[in-house]
């Protein structure tokens, strides 16, 4: 099945760490939008007439992983059409 979504996954590519960005995910379907839900509390998605519109936080790197040269964080958001359909959308970036 071909997928309705203009990206199924946005990469970011290389963000500071506690930076806020907005993405846009756009839908070309005809299948309408129920619900969505983020896999987590950095990434808050809402639904829009074109798609979803997210806002993603990056957070900080864990002091644990302070020296690590690039620590590549990913959220999923799931979507869920009113025919009970689900698709999978993700967001990733490098905190650097």
């Amino acid at each position: 099945m071909q997928s309705m979504w203009e990206n199924t996954v946005i990469d970011l590519g290389d963000v500071s760490p506690n930076s806020t960005h907005e993405v846009e995910f756009k839908y070309k379907g005809d299948n309408t939008i129920s619900k969505c839900v983020a896999g987590c509390g950095c990434t808050v998605p809402l639904i829009t007439e074109t798609g979803l519109t997210v806002k993603y936080s990056t957070g900080a790197i864990p002091k644990y992983l302070v020296k690590t040269t690039t620590l590549q964080k990913k959220s999923d958001i799931t979507v869920t059409f009113k025919d009970n359909s689900v698709n999978i959308l993700t967001i990733k970036c490098n905190l650097k």
